[in-house]
């Protein structure tokens, strides 16, 4: 947020103001709403202006969870729905910003330079 509102080719930034429909499998295809958490329009270096539909997730949501020794059942099956969860998300608002002439992505505490607290 602070990159957004400091940067200068920033034209404008919203939170959770785009609302994404998709569709749930593990609910029986039931359509959910998804509120993206930025939408940001920016200049690029030849005075266009591009639009990206961001979502943040730690790192640690960003691959297929692997169950180990120590974890549940449950737990490793929690994990498991919220990924097969998120990556519908992530389609449809893919879809979303490619129909608003835009891009998508997610990203991490990586991505912008921080570390994950524990």
């Amino acid at each position: 947020m602070r990159w957004m509102d400091t940067n200068d080719n920033v034209v404008s930034w919203a939170s959770e103001s785009d609302v994404v429909w998709y569709q749930k499998s593990l609910d029986h295809g039931r359509s959910h709403r998804y509120f993206l958490d930025f939408t940001c329009e920016y200049k690029n270096k030849d005075g266009s202006v591009s639009k990206l539909f961001i979502e943040y997730k730690p790192k640690k949501f960003l691959k297929k969870p692997e169950k180990t020794k120590r974890m549940s059942s449950k737990t490793y099956n929690y994990l498991c729905e919220t990924w097969i969860t998120n990556q519908e998300k992530w389609k449809a608002a893919k879809q979303y910003a490619e129909a608003h002439k835009g891009k998508f992505m997610v990203i991490c505490e990586d991505s912008i330079g921080i570390e994950e607290s524990h």
